[in-house]
């Protein structure tokens, strides 16, 4: 699995207010070009289209854009969705006219290219009617022939994973929320049997197939769950403030004096001062003293204690492995079953992580590997863990219970930091619409925690239980998306290449050179990378340029895998062995699938020769459909 690396994203200075919006309006349906650069509908439309222009104006001020909303009948792309309103009616022809927001591309006077460059650097204000809102802020005329091309709404580049379960592995449940923008299946091994997760990657694999989409699916091992025991009659126990009680590793029936916590090496790790957490930190015992086999503690916190609570040691350096004989077997399912990515729980240090790749390895995968930074050990020895691992989870959930409230959200933003300098995906997660499990509508704080990870460069951010067992999965998803889409609209910049001097890789020189371009050169429709082990792609996707990135691959696996990095659009192409078939098999991915139109121009980058893996030593400023003419 390759590396990637996290930088800034869209300049500020593009979306500069502008007293008069100057647009060539052009409908490409009928070749119907203006005169004048500063003609708008009215002058490139007559009779029923432009009466259709103002039944939908009207109709849009009456109804208000909260009318919008596409169906889940309706047809997509790569890019999300890619009609908003149904065929033939005045909104539709509203979205033909003014969404083909175009400086001549696409036709033959664009592709004679205007020689006035003011002509191209014109900022205009784009409408928006994905999700049915209007954009706050106006996008530059080469933003608006990026995002608006054939009506397609603007490219989603936060991927949404979301984790499967009894509410949404029904087959139509879980096609529509594809359809709403899953773009990864996490399955939790914490529940379920191996056969049940088995049937489920396979449920996926055809639904995606059928959708005609890259889904990939996240396998979650367990790992050493601790918990506290069974009670006497299976009846909650109450502990009290200031009481003390003891605690061991043997099973028995618990009471208030004493009752088991699952952990075989509990007297070995835990030393006297030590804090022992219950149920998520609501309970909370202080370690006295060891007595043979039992800890005495005194309660700091006390409450109800159910049967089987989780426990957490934050103070303590535990010595179980990280990979229990259940995470071993699901390790064999996933690597019969190929799938994308695994994540690894109870991560300590970069040990855990060899452990684990180890162990796929003598069973034949390869499949890359997700640390979850969960424990306060793992935060700790941060960066030897994701020099190692394949990518990284924030998973907020353990991780707010080990360390203080205050302490996670600087957490969370230094793991962000840190897999950025590493170039691996990270993944935000836990409680992110929480309250959607019984609610058809986040909080507020929900909605602006959702943000926050979008405006920190997060690969992907995470559903749970909102999705596994909550009343709204595709509501939740459909949510989610609207959330990230309304925040990249206004992502503020940040500093190119920021913490990356150290890296001397010509790859990472071709990436910024590629970014650049397209944010120099409005008639750069996105960048192609034709990637063979998906690392050209991740790596593109990192330095966050202002333009589609076409992960173009013949490869089945890395087409689902990039479907976790920011921005990337996978797109599964032929087999090639030479440049001209690389440059062909572009140009025939591109033009397949309506991502650009001949005669529009992408940067290409690749390695070269072409059988090569891990270098991205090749750039190309590439028109489409001139493959044919190339000699080498």
């Amino acid at each position: 699995m390759a590396r990637a690396i996290s930088a800034a994203t869209v300049s500020a200075s593009r979306r500069v207010r502008m007293s008069k919006a100057k647009v060539r309006w052009s409908r490409r349906q009928e070749g119907v070009q203006t005169s004048s650069s500063q003609a708008g509908p009215s002058a490139a439309m007559s009779g029923p289209a432009l009466a259709a222009t103002r039944a939908a104006r009207a109709s849009f001020a009456s109804a208000g854009p909260s009318k919008w909303r596409p169906s889940s009948t309706m047809p997509r792309d790569g890019w999300g969705w890619s009609s908003m309103c149904e065929a033939g009616s005045p909104q539709e022809s509203w979205r033909m006219v003014h969404m083909t927001l175009r400086d001549g591309a696409g036709t033959a006077g664009g592709r004679a290219r205007n020689a006035s460059s003011s002509a191209r650097k014109r900022n205009s204000r784009a409408l928006s009617w994905s999700r049915g809102t209007l954009p706050s802020v106006p996008f530059t005329g080469a933003q608006a022939r990026r995002c608006y091309s054939r009506g397609m709404s603007m490219l989603r580049r936060t991927k949404i994973v979301a984790t499967l379960g009894p509410a949404s592995l029904p087959p139509a449940t879980l096609r529509a929320m594809m359809r709403a923008g899953m773009d990864v299946a996490r399955l939790n091994t914490s529940h379920g049997t191996l056969e049940s997760h088995r049937e489920a990657v396979r449920l996926v694999r055809a639904v995606a197939k059928e959708e005609g989409r890259p889904v990939a699916v996240l396998l979650d091992l367990a790992g050493p769950k601790i918990r506290t025991g069974e009670t006497e009659g299976g009846r909650a126990l109450e502990l009290r403030t200031g009481a003390t009680v003891r605690v061991t590793a043997e099973p028995v029936a618990g009471t208030e004096e004493r009752f088991t916590i699952g952990y075989e090496r509990l007297t070995e790790d835990v030393i006297a001062g030590e804090r022992i957490l219950l149920d998520d930190g609501r309970i909370e015992l202080r370690v006295v003293q060891r007595d043979g086999d039992d800890l005495v503690c005194q309660v700091t916190a006390g409450g109800m204690l159910a049967p089987r609570r989780g426990v957490h040691f934050p103070e303590t350096a535990l010595t179980a492995p990280a990979l229990t004989e259940r995470d071993r077997e699901a390790l064999a399912m996933a690597v019969a079953e190929c799938v994308d990515y695994v994540a690894v729980s109870f991560v300590r240090d970069a040990s855990d992580i060899e452990a684990a790749r180890a162990a796929i390895a003598a069973l034949g995968g390869d499949i890359p590997i997700v640390a979850k930074i969960e424990r306060k050990q793992a935060v700790e020895h941060l960066d030897e863990i994701v020099a190692e691992a394949d990518g990284v989870m924030v998973a907020r959930g353990d991780l707010g219970v080990e360390l203080p409230p205050e302490e996670v959200p600087v957490q969370q933003r230094r793991i962000i930091a840190a897999a950025a300098r590493e170039m691996i995906p990270v993944i935000t997660a836990t409680q992110m619409l929480e309250s959607m499990i019984e609610a058809p509508r986040p909080t507020r704080a929900e909605a602006s925690d959702v943000a926050n990870a979008t405006w920190e460069f997060s690969d992907a951010v995470m559903l749970s239980g909102e999705t596994a067992i909550g009343k709204y999965p595709v509501e939740a998803v459909a949510m989610m998306d609207r959330i990230i889409r309304q925040a990249e609209a206004v992502a503020g910049p940040a500093p190119e290449g920021a913490g990356y001097g150290e890296h001397d890789d010509h790859s990472y020189v071709v990436a910024l050179a590629a970014r650049r371009i397209v944010a120099s050169d409005p008639n750069m429709r996105g960048i192609a990378c034709f990637t063979r082990s998906g690392y050209s792609a991740l790596l593109m996707s990192k330095v966050h340029p202002d333009a589609p990135i076409f992960g173009v691959t013949h490869a089945e696996t890395v087409y689902r895998r990039l479907a976790l990095a920011r921005g990337v659009v996978p797109i599964l192409s032929r087999a090639v062995t030479t440049t001209d078939e690389l440059l062909r098999a572009i140009d025939e991915a591109l033009l397949s699938g309506r991502f650009v139109d001949e005669g529009d121009e992408v940067v290409v980058v690749a390695s070269l020769p072409v059988r090569a893996q891990g270098t991205t030593n090749f750039l190309k400023l590439h028109r489409v459909g001139d493959a044919a003419a190339y000699q080498w």
